[in-house]
């Protein structure tokens, strides 16, 4: 139990761990530079100063591992904006004053082994008292504020994975839908057509072909390009929607099928409407036996 709450301190979602180790150390050291009497820079010539940085440091994580597991248990328990009143008693009782009395006994019992005083004749009162409490405080109010915000950003999160992003989704393929409608609905000559009320622009690609090992860019203007692309990276770089690789050296727009006919051995022959009719290569027009089968679910 104490192992997963350790894990859970040191992987929070509410800080890194070189960010809470760092703000320790800072802390550590401050303390020490403040208590000490020997400045923030003379503190490090003191005789005892890495044994003193060490267990400053090693109390101050376990503070900051009560602080956080205690604010996890009151914020499960206690959500502040549902229960203000039982929080705010909770979290001084266990957040504040378990910790700070925590301080109180290890002092008393250094101080005893030290020089045989107490905590009034070292004068832990005077500086060290309100460092600590400062210290307990700060920890207590992030991690009241950091729980507050992670819990809505889990919230936001949760309701866009569950509520928007479907509608989103079905959104997309309601767009999905109708593009391919409108597409379907051009007429067979594209020549006295105005694409754009299709969503087709004129410099757009109509189709890209490998015929005799050199790649060509037909564009729906009529005008041509070859690229030293192949077939599968260009395929990457178009539309799902509106293209499909019909096999292993061409790709063409929807907009260019007319027709899908089938044809034996598995395949389907494409009638393409004018004036790219003129692709009258097997390859320009013949479905592969490997394509057919996703191109009737495309097309």
């Amino acid at each position: 139990m104490i192992m997963n709450a350790l894990k859970r301190f040191l992987g929070s979602p509410l800080h890194r761990r070189w960010q809470i180790i760092s703000v320790m150390i800072v802390s550590s050291y401050l303390l020490l530079s403040i208590n000490s009497g020997w400045g923030y820079i003379g503190v490090l010539l003191a005789p005892d100063f890495p044994l003193a940085m060490l267990s400053t440091f090693v109390i101050a994580m376990f503070l900051a591992f009560y602080i956080h597991v205690a604010n996890e248990f009151l914020e499960t328990r206690y959500p502040y904006r549902k229960y203000i009143y039982k929080r705010l008693i909770s979290q001084i009782l266990i957040g504040m004053a378990a910790p700070i009395g925590f301080e109180l006994g290890l002092a008393s019992i250094y101080f005893f082994i030290k020089n045989g005083g107490n905590l009034v004749s070292n004068h832990f009162f005077a500086i060290d008292f309100i460092l600590v409490v400062t210290f307990i405080v700060l920890l207590n109010g992030f991690y009241v504020y950091a729980l507050d915000v992670y819990k809505f950003k889990t919230k936001i999160s949760f309701e866009h994975e569950n509520e928007i992003a479907p509608v989103l989704e079905e959104l997309g393929q309601l767009r999905k839908i109708h593009r391919v409608k409108m597409i379907k609905d051009v007429p067979v000559q594209l020549t006295e057509t105005d694409l754009e009320q299709f969503g087709i622009e004129k410099g757009q690609i109509a189709c890209l072909c490998k015929i005799d090992g050199v790649i060509t860019i037909q564009y729906f203007d009529k005008t041509t390009a070859t690229t030293k692309k192949s077939i599968k990276m260009n395929g990457k770089l178009v539309s799902a929607t509106d293209y499909f690789q019909i096999n292993a050296f061409c790709i063409l727009h929807r907009a260019l099928i007319f027709q899908a006919v089938p044809i034996p051995s598995r395949r389907i022959r494409l009638i393409i409407r004018h004036p790219f009719n003129h692709l009258v290569h097997e390859r320009q027009r013949i479905v592969s036996q490997a394509k057919s089968g996703d191109f009737k679910i495309w097309f």
